[in-house]
């Protein structure tokens, strides 16, 4: 059971069809593993984290994080709908490249899902006080560290990686799978291209480009390949084969 605003069409839509992102919801639930921590970035109404909670009593828990003040407060209801209190953990931060506070941008005219710490074109939009952290700093607080990570934070993909530079390198244990959105216009706006963020993950370790093909996870063999709307999948080979496999 999911909390949704129903005058949002983008959210009128979940309800209607019954699911939300189902590729990559079943992609998250093969890839998953028994006592997994999940991390959830840009949580939203919290789809993502409540269906493989819900779905895998063996996964150990989601840390879901959604600066959105209308979001958080679905995402929270959504958590309690389901009796996921104890092992869904809602934030209500901005995951970027450092601590501090900023202002998130909700657009006129477009669903809250897609507020974002930066400009889309010229659409008009409200501001509201939002507190950051970096990912490095809140896996400093975790039980151990995640093993899968969801991020679709339009456009600020980019900095969510500068600031987990130590979760890449391996210093909490052993790095974690990443499944991040490849926006090339909201990426345009916040000054890269997606497929920058496969060369900021290859400087701190062996990761490879992955995305997914009809339900499949396959090789980018090259940066060009990678479209507009893809799911970018980082990954080491050697750590991560079996994962990989799950989803050939």
């Amino acid at each position: 059971m999911f909390a949704l605003d129903l005058n949002h069409p983008s959210q009128r839509q979940v309800y209607e069809q019954g699911g939300f992102e189902p590729e990559l919801t079943e992609v998250i639930r093969r890839l998953s593993q028994p006592q997994d921590i999940f991390v959830d970035i840009g949580a939203n109404f919290g789809w993502h984290s409540v269906a493989l909670l819900a779905g895998n009593a063996g996964i150990s828990c989601s840390y879901a994080f959604e600066p959105s003040r209308k979001m958080f407060s679905l995402l929270s209801e959504s958590i309690a709908l389901n009796q996921l209190q104890s092992r869904c953990h809602a934030k209500r931060l901005a995951i970027t490249d450092r601590e501090g506070r900023s202002t998130l941008k909700t657009f006129a005219d477009l669903d809250p899902m897609h507020a974002s710490l930066y400009p889309l074109a010229d659409w008009a939009y409200e501001e509201e006080d939002i507190e950051l952290s970096t990912l490095d700093a809140q896996v400093a607080t975790f039980p151990k560290p995640p093993s899968l990570i969801k991020c679709d934070v339009e456009g600020g993909e980019r900095d969510v990686l500068l600031g987990a530079q130590r979760v890449l390198a391996g210093e909490f244990g052993s790095p974690p799978l990443w499944l991040l959105e490849a926006n090339y216009e909201a990426a345009g706006m916040a000054g890269f291209f997606p497929w920058d963020l496969i060369e900021i993950a290859k400087s701190r370790a062996p990761y490879e480009a992955y995305c997914i093909r009809g339900g499949s996870i396959v090789a980018v063999l090259h940066k060009t390949a990678l479209r507009h709307g893809d799911t970018l999948v980082l990954a080491i080979p050697e750590i991560h084969q079996a994962r990989l496999a799950a989803c050939a």
